[in-house]
């Protein structure tokens, strides 16, 4: 969790991030969103979400980010990058989220003017129209990529494509091996 960003020689910012452990009921909310069986395999007790508080979880989330968007980088809005599910860390006590965060900041930067790297992850991630290699971050790019992968219908057009691919991998080793 990031903590604070302090300025330092030349244009270089101090990082200061926080340890935020699942077993103190830190949990991310790509977790949270699995069906409540599979969460209850897995997660420390007290820690499951119904389904229910769902749509709550996803507009505290949205929310979140657009906190995020209003810390200033070098007198400039920043963008995450990468505001997936996997990246928002939530605090649950008792089937209640008391606390999230946001995570992974390290291709954050200025919107508009930071370019996205070379390699993206094309295989199991959608990302939002317009980015692309050396293509500038946005904040928009961030408040889509959480509502692509939040949205029920695209996350199975997600899993189908992914379970195509990792077949499409397995026909190919196995044409290859014979």
């Amino acid at each position: 969790m990031l903590l604070s960003p302090d300025p330092v020689a030349g244009r270089w910012q101090q990082i200061q991030m926080e340890y935020l452990p699942s077993r103190a009921g830190w949990l991310t909310m790509r977790f949270l969103m699995l069906p409540v069986n599979d969460q209850l395999k897995h997660a420390p007790q007290g820690c499951v979400v119904e389904p229910a508080l769902l749509p709550e979880l996803i507009q505290k989330a949205e929310h979140l980010l657009h906190k995020a968007h209003s810390v200033h980088v070098f007198g400039s809005p920043a963008a995450h990058w990468d505001a997936r599910p996997d990246n928002i860390l939530v605090l649950v006590e008792a089937g209640h989220f008391k606390q999230l965060r946001l995570v992974d900041f390290d291709w954050a930067g200025v919107a508009g003017s930071t370019q996205y790297p070379v390699l993206l992850n094309a295989k199991t991630i959608v990302w939002p129209e317009g980015v692309g290699p050396g293509h500038p971050l946005q904040q928009k790019h961030d408040i889509e990529l959480l509502q692509y992968q939040v949205n029920p219908a695209t996350r199975a057009a997600v899993n189908e494509w992914r379970q195509m691919f990792a077949n499409s991998v397995q026909v190919s080793n196995m044409e290859v091996d014979s």
